[in-house]
């Protein structure tokens, strides 16, 4: 019992993986990052500013007095900055090319840390998931294929599936977290949730706000315990290699579905990514080229 134990946490653990799927993490990270300051970039120093929104000291209060952020550790200029989104930005692209990989993501993981310290009100919960992401990014082989990093070493080589898995357990731990909030939750119970969420304008999706007609009620209690089971399901089933690939696709599509309903950001993408590294073969610990399902 001891010996296969031993031997399903060594294949679940200590298996290795192409290089692929790392790069492909990186570089929807980076791309998402460009995106961040994108959308930041006209509101920087009202956000994040002196003379902005909130101070500094008004943003300690409002999260925690002993809270660290290097934006409350650099002079409060708007040069200084104006200069930290200049670096922001220089640093996701030379994520994006894979340039010293692991340097950009350890000070990435630094400027969102600060910035979501910084001004605590303007976040929601996809960026906790980027910013969780982007902690254990820093232990990942990023700048393994496709990156100038590769190009520098000129090798590849299969890598290690552990900092992966730890992703996709978080994405589990997740799932199981949104299930165990629902079901303490009478809305759920009742399938009335999705009726409220809908008529929420703030959610509004890319298909508008999405509503049927007040007679329909059975139709949200239908797509309210529906989604409840697909989370259900997600949890457990990309963990049975059985129906793996089928439970991805379903939750590929679900997300998709929240994406057009709902207005969550680039929180279902970061979603679907994660669901989407469950579909890249592994091979055994130190066995050729021999493929495995785990």
């Amino acid at each position: 019992m001891n010996d296969s134990f031993a031997r399903k946490w060594e294949s679940f653990f200590h298996a290795r993986i192409g290089p692929e799927v790392y790069a492909i993490i990186r570089i929807a990270i980076a791309s998402s990052l460009l995106i961040y300051a994108l959308i930041l970039a006209p509101n920087w120093l009202t956000w994040f500013g002196e003379d902005g929104v909130l101070s500094r000291q008004a943003g300690l209060e409002n999260i925690d007095p002993d809270t660290w952020s290097l934006l409350n550790l650099l002079p409060a200029s708007p040069t200084v900055l104006l200069s930290v989104f200049g670096i922001f930005c220089l640093q996701s692209l030379l994520l994006l090319v894979g340039w010293q990989s692991r340097f950009q993501t350890v000070c990435l993981f630094l400027w969102i840390l600060s910035l979501h310290h910084r001004n605590n009100m303007i976040w929601e919960g996809g960026d906790v998931l980027l910013r969780l992401t982007l902690f254990l990014m820093i232990f990942m082989p990023l700048g393994s294929k496709w990156s100038l990093d590769q190009l520098r070493r000129k090798t590849t080589s299969d890598c290690p599936v552990w900092p992966l898995r730890l992703l996709q357990l978080q994405q589990s731990l997740l799932y199981l977290s949104s299930v165990l909030r629902k079901l303490q939750g009478d809305d759920w119970i009742n399938g009335t949730a999705l009726y409220y969420v809908f008529r929420l304008d703030e959610f509004s999706g890319r298909l508008g706000t999405f509503r049927l007609s007040s007679d329909s009620l059975w139709i949200y209690q239908a797509l309210t315990w529906l989604a409840i089971a697909i989370e259900c399901l997600l949890i457990f089933g990309v963990w049975t290699p059985s129906i793996r690939k089928q439970v991805v696709i379903i939750g590929i599509l679900f997300h998709l579905s929240l994406e057009l309903s709902m207005n969550l950001f680039l929180f279902q993408w970061f979603m679907i990514l994660i669901l989407a590294t469950h579909l890249f073969p592994l091979s055994r610990p130190r066995v050729g080229d021999q493929k495995l399902s785990a």
